[in-house]
């Protein structure tokens, strides 16, 4: 997302004043317009709740949500401002990026304006929509709101609303038409990028790995040769000692390390 702003202090007054956020790594872009004794502490902390709830639910809102969450962090502004200065309020242009949908909202006198074969001046809305890469967004604070209606503003609007010099350009020619109070505005362009943000990753909790063991069956033959080979001594040494007599047992055990001595010779052949 690339961002080109503008702003312009008319007359400066407490009661009318902007605030401008970007925040790309959330693709989040902010023009908080404060309205009375204490509009400008307003914007800024209106600006910044936003933010902070966006940042908080970004990660786990879907396309299909992603407005809801945005005005949710917009009301839950509205509601914190209203406590702490309650004689204040704000306007706001809003645009977030997320999982391949934009969602935008404009209240009050703020206006946001979008093109792709025709241009879209967006007031007291709230919309979302896949994104186009052919899109281009201006976002506007109070100030260029009279004269937004205007034809020719219009016409040049939709003419230039690709070009990285607009935000400037758009201030001189709003200014022949209306000089007075605060203008702010930023124009966002996509880059490719912005077409995937929010996506969730695949993440690897367990990696697995299987192993193969072998042996070839010759060395398992030899270890019972062995072992019947142990046995069978021991017995014959018992016989022996019992007078040369053979048990049974011995007898089977004897033809059992035949049988497996002959298995062995003929594995290793």
């Amino acid at each position: 997302m690339k961002s080109f702003c503008c702003s312009y202090a008319g007359t400066i007054r407490e009661q009318n004043q902007d605030f401008v956020l970007v925040d790309e790594k959330l693709r989040l872009t902010l023009v908080v317009d404060g309205n009375g004794p204490a509009g400008t502490a307003v914007a800024k902390q209106a600006a910044e709740r936003i933010r902070g709830r966006v940042s908080e639910v970004a990660a786990v809102t879907g396309a299909n949500e992603s407005l809801y969450r945005l005005q949710e962090a917009v009301d839950g502004a509205a509601v914190f401002c209203k406590t702490i200065e309650p004689l204040s309020s704000f306007s706001l242009a809003a645009l977030w990026f997320n999982r391949g949908v934009v969602s935008i909202i404009a209240s009050g006198r703020c206006t946001a304006i979008s093109t792709d074969t025709d241009l879209h001046i967006l007031r007291q809305s709230a919309i979302s929509a896949p994104i186009k890469p052919e899109q281009n967004y201006l976002l506007c604070s109070e100030g260029f709101t009279p004269v937004l209606d205007d034809k020719t503003m219009q016409e040049f609007l939709r003419q230039n609303l690709v070009e990285e010099s607009l935000p400037e350009a758009f201030n001189l020619q709003a200014a022949a038409v209306y000089d007075g109070d605060d203008r702010s505005a930023v124009l966002v362009c996509l880059e490719p990028a912005d077409l995937r943000v929010g996506e969730p990753r695949e993440i690897v909790l367990f990696e697995h790995y299987d192993k193969e063991y072998s042996f070839p069956v010759w060395a398992l033959l030899s270890v019972c040769a062995a072992a019947c080979a142990g046995i069978a001594a021991t017995l014959i040494k018992l016989a022996s000692l019992g007078g040369g007599k053979k048990s049974d047992a011995m007898v089977l055990v004897m033809k059992l390390f035949r049988f497996v001595g002959n298995a062995n010779l003929h594995d290793s052949n």
